[in-house]
């Protein structure tokens, strides 16, 4: 049964740090979104105004499908309440449908970043605490995903390493998979990478050991907790997820707002300013396209005769 993940952030933006309270205000929310509007990049800034408006479409776009997906994604959880059989089934498919549906900057914490794409952040079997790798002293891992370009990576664990130089280790080693490692609270250790990155590897990631943190005996496959919002174990805490989704929701009405604001009025005047200069044109216009229609008028209306005539 699915269950919501209290790790999990809310606002929208830039994420916090790790381990934020899972569900705040949503007048916390609101307020946020009011005091920081949406601004286009200063690169956008910089560039043409219709570059800016497309790229500000291309926001607006992805705020929309946001949108629709936390739509139906809200439905779904009513539906979970109301004792629907087959509610549960049903939001597990939806949310391992969020990378596709959601408009590609909704990450599995539910935080949307229109700015970066969306990260994800997981806790490997074996490689959860610092300390634990520290005291097991020098081993040599290597990791394996099928079909990654990358091919069989090691990373060399040595006795004496400190907690910098272990991370530093791993972050070498992989590196060429897209995963980082991070100190999180009291030496435990979480690793990162793109969404896109992962779902290459998801599944597929192996490793193997000297038999003290893994066997030596062949490759295994990892054992990876995805952290999100909701995970899959306990009981699920719906009204939580409701609230959780119904804010996100408020805040995504508001930036969509703001960016359809900014186009309505910066870029708009310019498109105002091309229809008039073009307007200022047509009298010319129209005096050429009569005269060109009189003359093909008048060639229309030459008789059999009066084309003998000009031929002599």
């Amino acid at each position: 049964m699915l269950a919501i993940n209290r790790n999990a952030s809310v606002p929208l933006g830039r994420r916090g740090a790790i381990g934020a309270p899972a569900l705040v205000p949503s007048s916390a929310i609101n307020n946020q979104a009011v005091n920081n509007p949406p601004v286009a990049p200063r690169e956008w800034q910089e560039g043409s105004k219709a570059g800016v408006a497309r790229l500000l479409n291309e926001q607006v776009g992805a705020l929309q499908l946001a949108g629709a997906y936390l739509q139906r994604l809200a439905d779904c959880l009513h539906s979970c309440m109301a004792g629907d059989a087959h509610g549960l089934r049903a939001l597990d498919d939806l949310l391992d449908a969020r990378p596709r549906m959601a408009g590609g900057f909704l990450d599995a914490r539910f935080t949307l970043d229109l700015h970066r794409a969306p990260r994800s952040e997981l806790r490997i079997a074996g490689l959860t605490s610092l300390h634990d790798i520290a005291q097991a002293g020098s081993e040599t891992l290597l990791f394996s995903a099928s079909r990654h370009p990358s091919g069989p990576l090691a990373v060399v664990l040595d006795t004496g390493l400190d907690e910098l130089a272990l991370l530093a280790r791993l972050n070498a080693g992989l590196g060429p998979f897209g995963l980082r490692a991070h100190r999180e609270g009291d030496a435990a250790l979480v690793f990162s990478g793109r969404e896109a990155d992962w779902l290459r590897l998801k599944g597929r990631l192996r490793v193997q050991g000297e038999g003290r943190l893994f066997d030596s005996g062949g490759f295994m496959a990892l054992s990876v907790e995805e952290r999100g919002l909701f995970d899959t174990a306990g009981k699920a805490d719906l009204p939580g997820g409701i609230r959780h989704v119904a804010a996100l929701r408020r805040s995504i009405a508001e930036q969509l707002a703001g960016l359809e604001a900014q186009l309505g009025s910066d870029w708009n005047r310019e498109e105002q300013r091309r229809i008039h200069d073009f307007s200022a044109t047509l009298p010319g216009l129209a005096t050429r396209y009569a005269s060109y229609a009189r003359f093909i008028t008048g060639q229309a209306n030459l008789g059999r005769s009066a084309t003998l005539g000009l031929l002599g």
